[in-house]
């Protein structure tokens, strides 16, 4: 992702220092990582978008929500925020990485992801106040802890352009995509659950990876097989409990991310197949 620089001072409210979790005196070349809040607009819904910029250097690259078997997945949490009602984080599609045989999902030197916020009480600024885990890798990854905080201030018409801008770069929906029918097969292993999705869609362009996402933070999605015949991918992965415990799988819960060379696409849920 290219590095988004602009000059507005109304624009970035706050800056926030960053720790890494790591020993001192590891002799290892430490980042420096800067994040902020960014300031956006306030929809005619009442809800605001902002947005979480995260700024690396030298090549470093941090984790898209799904990172993948060679990634640090990031958290977030917002809990001590003020007037926030609710935050979702519109992710931008990430660029594939493939190393030492481990794929991971990721953006190298910046992200800048979109917030929707909801406030308690429209009209009135809310303050943000994020703590935030995330991982950092060149050639080696290191989790870090960071805390933000800044105001988006209520009000604001204006488009923010770089946000606008990262907003376009999500995956396309399924229907934006000309996905045409998405079924799934559910079969018990010997340690968790085999999903077998069969997608009919155009090609995303070059060699298509997916990601299945269960929505269920206690269960493992083995990196996923990804074959194509004609018009028709299959996507297949393993599904694990954490703690090896039983689980249920709910196919409208399942979200499912193709990412290709020319675009991504973002599939939620399946029918039976």
């Amino acid at each position: 992702m290219k590095t988004i620089t602009y000059a507005l001072a109304s624009s970035i409210l706050c800056t926030l220092s960053a720790a890494p979790v790591l020993a001192q005196g590891s002799g290892i070349d430490l980042p420096d990582i800067k994040a902020e809040i960014v300031q956006g607009w306030t929809r005619s819904d009442g809800k605001m978008v902002g947005a979480l910029q995260i700024s690396l250097d030298g090549g470093w690259k941090t984790y898209w929500r799904t990172p993948g078997d060679g990634g640090i997945p990031p958290r977030m949490d917002w809990s001590n925020s003020r007037n926030l009602d609710g935050i979702d984080a519109l992710w931008p599609a990430p660029t594939v990485f493939v190393e030492n045989g481990m794929t991971s999902y990721g953006f190298v030197d910046e992200l800048l992801l979109p917030l929707v916020v909801t406030p308690r009480k429209s009209g009135r600024d809310v303050e943000l106040t994020g703590f935030l885990q995330i991982g950092v890798c060149k050639e080696i990854c290191i989790p870090y802890a960071l805390d933000v905080s800044g105001a988006l201030a209520a009000g604001e018409t204006a488009i923010a352009a770089p946000i606008a801008a990262a907003m376009a770069e999500r995956p396309f929906s399924a229907r934006e995509a000309r996905v045409s029918d998405v079924s799934c097969r559910i079969a018990p292993t010997d340690d968790g659950m085999m999903v077998s999705a069969t997608i009919d869609m155009p090609s995303a362009g070059g060699r298509e990876y997916a990601v299945i996402e269960t929505g269920n933070p206690e269960l493992w999605v083995q990196e996923a097989t990804v074959s194509r015949s004609g018009g028709e991918l299959t996507v297949a992965s393993n599904v694990l409990h954490v703690e090896e415990a039983p689980f249920f799988l709910q196919r409208s819960d399942m979200t499912i991310t193709v990412i290709g060379t020319d675009y991504a696409v973002e599939i939620n849920g399946c029918q039976a197949g």
